[in-house]
């Protein structure tokens, strides 16, 4: 078959207009909920980008990731998040707190769903191993405390208060360990 002149410079006009720059979609990441955002709204971003049947969808990776786009994102559309959604939100924020303090520590406090207790620390729970518990609260405690920007101390102050009782209630729940047994101890018990 034989194209008509000037097609082929016109089809490869239109496959470079239509092709999706090297690396990246043509609306990837912030900017696709944000473009969801303005054509339909917070709720149908949610619905798109944090959908709750989906596991990890891009939205909630997006927010765990301490990107401070996202993180600004997340802050927008915990107003209109209703039960998975704001658990997802409140979760990858905590999960950004790990990566990037400095990035989420600043929204602590602002709101009740801003709440020490609802992101400094990714969600927790007693089905989830104990060490892992511990690891997380390790991992949110060391990237919190290293933080020394003195605006940031009252948000920094609340969280690492937070993660201790945290700590505290994990530790209450540790089976006790057996007493180690000292050398008079064990020497007796040989004698026996």
């Amino acid at each position: 078959m034989r194209l008509p002149r000037g097609a082929p410079g016109l089809l490869v006009a239109l496959a470079m207009a239509w092709a999706v720059p090297a690396g990246a979609d043509a609306l990837r990441g912030t900017e696709a909920v944000e473009a969801t955002l303005a054509s339909a709204g917070p709720r149908a971003a949610l619905q798109r980008h944090f959908d709750c049947t989906l596991r990890r969808p891009a939205g909630y990776r997006g927010v765990a990731s301490g990107d401070p786009a996202w993180v600004a994102l997340a802050e927008r559309l915990l107003p209109h998040a209703d039960a998975c959604y704001s658990t997802g939100l409140q979760d990858a924020l905590g999960r950004a707190m790990q990566r990037a303090p400095r990035a989420v520590l600043p929204l602590v406090g602002k709101t009740p769903t801003l709440a020490a207790e609802a992101i400094c620390l990714p969600f927790i729970s007693d089905e989830i191993p104990l060490a892992r518990q511990k690891a997380a609260l390790a991992r949110s405690r060391q990237a919190i405390a290293g933080v020394r920007d003195e605006a940031l101390q009252p948000q920094r102050q609340a969280c690492l208060g937070f993660i201790g009782s945290v700590e505290e209630a994990v530790a209450a729940r540790q089976p006790a360990a057996t007493p180690a047994a000292t050398p008079a101890k064990a020497a007796a018990s040989a004698a026996r």
